[in-house]
């Protein structure tokens, strides 16, 4: 079993090649509708989905509402569940970063200049060519912004991937043979019983992450532990034991959670 996560820019033909790469490997496609799907299933609508999905949150809506750090946390949940599912193609949506430090994924770049993918997109939609090009303009800055927002990272790092392909150069058949090449490399790592045990963890830990912080409670000072299936350890410190019920209270609601134990601590105000 391993992972390939593709990246690309705004208006590409990543999708199509994600698609074929899927095809010949006979893996699953993790694609927007397959992530979208499971993001409402956590409870976003789908007009949140289209809000916040790899788009820079703005700052009225950073500062005043939750739902965009919310959005990140079950955006994770959904590509670690999806990762230790089974071997998978997944698209965009942080998945290259979220599955970094995991040897059984490989990380994919495709680049393409901005002039040829808004040559395409007029093409493809009748738009004016200058309509075009504003929009994989805007469609790159969300994307950068969105990652810089979540994960405080530049997408265009080249530490990033572990395979950069210029599409100015080869077009999207052989771009797709040269990552199924790779995937059938002897080198190509499996993910252990332990990498998936470890993405099963990190799935539930988003989670609750994700049901504190929609309950306006900061994670910052908590400290979320998995030690194994279910279980859930917490530890940290609020002002007030109203807080410490609450984050109790939040974490215990989140499906999966068999066991929780709390070691949070009052550090100001009285019980």
């Amino acid at each position: 079993m391993a992972l390939i996560t593709i990246t690309e820019g705004y208006g590409g033909n990543g999708k199509e090649i994600a698609r074929q790469v899927a095809k010949t490997l006979g893996w699953t496609l993790v694609d927007d509708p397959a992530l979208r799907e499971k993001i409402v299933a956590k409870g976003f609508s789908p007009d949140e989905v289209d809000r916040f999905d790899e788009k820079t949150p703005g700052f009225f809506e950073l500062f005043f509402h939750t739902r965009p750090h919310v959005f990140v946390k079950v955006l994770e949940s959904v590509v670690y569940d999806t990762a230790r599912s089974g071997e998978a193609v997944i698209v965009g949506h942080g998945s290259q970063v979220l599955l970094q430090d995991f040897d059984c994924a490989f990380h994919v770049r495709l680049f393409e200049s901005e002039t040829r993918r808004a040559a395409a997109l007029a093409k493809k939609s009748g738009m004016d060519p200058d309509a075009a090009r504003r929009l994989i303009r805007q469609g790159d800055r969300d994307r950068a912004g969105f990652l810089k927002f979540a994960y405080r990272i530049d997408w265009e790092d080249p530490g990033l991937y572990d395979l950069v392909i210029h599409l100015n150069k080869l077009d999207g058949k052989a771009a797709a043979e040269l990552i199924v090449a790779a995937a059938r490399a002897e080198s190509m790592q499996e993910c252990s019983l332990g990498a998936l045990e470890a993405m099963e963890k990190l799935e539930l830990e988003k989670r609750v992450r994700a049901a504190l912080i929609e309950r306006q409670i900061d994670p910052a000072h908590i400290l979320i532990e998995i030690p194994e299936k279910g279980r859930v350890h917490l530890a940290g410190v609020v002002t007030n034991a109203e807080d410490r019920q609450r984050v109790v209270e939040a974490a215990r609601a989140v499906a999966g959670v068999k066991e929780l134990s709390s070691r949070i601590e009052v550090v100001r105000g009285g019980d």
